[in-house]
C-alpha cells in the first residue's frame, strides 16, 4: 500500500504536466477525466482549465506548423491527399475563419484542419487568435462539464457506498438462506435414505 500512495505522491506532483501532454495527445478527454478528479485530489480546477487552454493553442499551433512546413511534400507523396486538398481549397477561401475556430469541435476535424490551414498558408496571427479563441471556449467547456459531473459522482459515490453496504447485506442474507436450505435439503435426504 505505501508502494501505491508514494507512486500517487509523484504523480500527483507532475499532474499538470501529464495533464499538458495527455490534452495535447488525447485531446478532450484528458482534460475531462482531470476536471471530474479535481473534487477528489484537490487539484485546483483553475489550473486544469489554463493547462488545458494552453494544450489546445499549442496542440493545434503545432498541426498548423506541420500543415505549413511539410504539407506540400505530404502531398506530393500522397496524390488521394492532393486531390483532396484541391476540392477544399475554394471552400477554405470562403470558409477558412471558420475551419481554424471550429474545427476542434467537429469530430476527425481536430487534426485535419489544422494541417489544411496551414498547407494553404492561413495568415498565423489570424490563425493563432482563431485558435487561442477556439481553445478558450473549447477548455471552458470540457473542464466545466468535466467539473459539475465530478460533483455530481462525487454525491453518486457517497449513495453509492450506501447502496454498497445494503447490497452486501442482502447477499449475505441470500447466501445464508442458501447455506441453510442446501444444508436442510442435504440433511432430509440423508434422514429419507436412512428411513427406506
Amino acid at each position: 500500500m505505501a508502494f501505491v500512495q508514494q507512486h500517487l505522491v509523484i504523480l500527483s506532483s507532475y499532474a499538470l504536466l501529464l495533464i499538458f501532454a495527455g490534452a495535447m495527445i488525447g485531446g478532450e478527454t484528458i482534460a475531462f477525466l482531470a476536471s471530474i478528479l479535481c473534487h477528489r485530489n484537490g487539484l485546483p480546477v483553475q489550473w486544469v482549465f489554463l493547462v488545458a487552454l494552453l494544450a489546445g493553442i499549442i496542440g493545434n499551433l503545432f498541426l498548423y506548423y506541420l500543415g505549413r512546413r511539410f504539407g506540400d511534400a505530404i502531398l506530393v507523396h500522397h496524390p488521394r491527399l492532393q486531390t483532396d486538398v484541391l476540392r477544399f481549397r475554394s471552400w477554405l477561401r470562403n470558409k477558412a475563419s471558420l475551419l481554424a475556430f471550429g474545427s476542434r469541435f467537429v469530430y476527425g476535424a481536430g487534426v485535419i484542419g489544422p494541417i489544411l490551414l496551414g498547407i494553404n498558408r492561413f495568415p498565423l496571427p489570424r490563425y493563432f487568435l482563431l485558435n487561442a479563441v477556439s481553445a478558450g471556449l473549447w477548455a471552458a467547456m470540457v473542464v466545466a462539464i468535466g467539473y459539475l459531473m465530478g460533483s455530481k459522482a462525487e454525491s453518486l459515490l457517497d449513495n453509492i457506498q450506501y447502496l454498497e453496504q445494503i447490497l452486501f447485506v442482502v447477499i449475505l442474507l441470500i447466501l445464508l438462506r442458501w447455506l441453510y436450505r442446501h444444508r436442510f435439503l442435504t440433511m432430509h435426504k440423508q434422514q429419507s435414505k436412512e428411513h427406506v
